[in-house]
């Protein structure tokens, strides 16, 4: 019976031996076709770097995600559009908020988004962006400088009302220039506004009391009153060039 026993153990140990042997290591992992171990390894990795000192994340839109870390620095990525918030539902609304780093496959910038976001000093925008929204970047009052990229096709009313940028770089594949998009943004000095605008919207920069020159270019059409109110008043501090 002893005998019977161990000859039954042998055989159970000898069917183990032979299923590790068969196992190089654990399963191999199963890729979707188009979907390499590279790009599923790159995914990861991009996910574990913006979730790395991350102090606080969130949605904002439906396949859109971001994260702010502890130097201050907002990532925002995925696809698709941002949403468009409303008046009083601000969701960036921190002066911890330094950099805004918008990644490639965001589409918009949605209305509000940046309000109130007064310790920003940078923002980058990608090429993939093509509309930026109503007051988004409002009261950002240590924002400088932003250069808006030639997928960029719109641009919301009040988009940087009452911001500190010195300068502004617009997208070429805009047409029209939004109503009060610059409105007392004091430290604007100039503005070149791109071929293929057509329209200047009304008092898109009233109040630029620093503004010293406009380049215009000849395919604009309608100017609807964007000039100060007190160049009207006789004071001509622009030097505009048409090209």
């Amino acid at each position: 019976m002893k005998t019977n026993n161990r000859s039954y153990l042998f055989a159970v140990l000898a069917v183990l031996l032979m299923a590790f042997a068969v196992i190089p290591g654990g399963a191999e992992t199963v890729y979707a076709e188009g979907f390499s171990k590279d790009a599923a390894s790159q995914e990861e990795e991009t996910v574990r770097e913006a979730a790395k000192g991350a102090v606080d994340s969130g949605t904002c839109g439906e396949n859109v995600t971001w994260t702010l870390d502890e130097n201050g620095t907002l990532t925002i990525s995925g696809t698709g559009e941002m949403e468009d918030y409303k008046q009083s539902s601000y969701p960036f609304m921190y002066d911890d908020i330094k950099t805004v780093i918008i990644k490639n496959g965001v589409t918009s910038i949605g209305d509000w988004v940046f309000i109130y976001c007064r310790s920003m000093t940078r923002v980058e925008i990608p090429e993939s962006v093509t509309s930026i929204g109503w007051q988004a970047f409002e009261d950002c009052s240590s924002l400088k400088s932003i250069e808006i990229p030639k997928g960029v096709t719109s641009i919301g009313n009040y988009a940087f009302y009452l911001s500190s940028l010195e300068s502004i770089t617009l997208s070429e594949e805009l047409t029209s220039i939004a109503s009060h998009m610059c409105t007392n943004c004091s430290s604007l000095k100039n503005v070149t506004i791109p071929k293929g605008v057509t329209i200047i919207d009304w008092q898109a920069f009233e109040n630029c009391s620093s503004l010293t020159k406009i380049t215009l270019p000849d395919t604009l059409v309608v100017i609807r009153n964007y000039l100060p109110r007190r160049y009207t008043h006789g004071r001509n501090f622009y030097a505009v060039c048409l090209i």
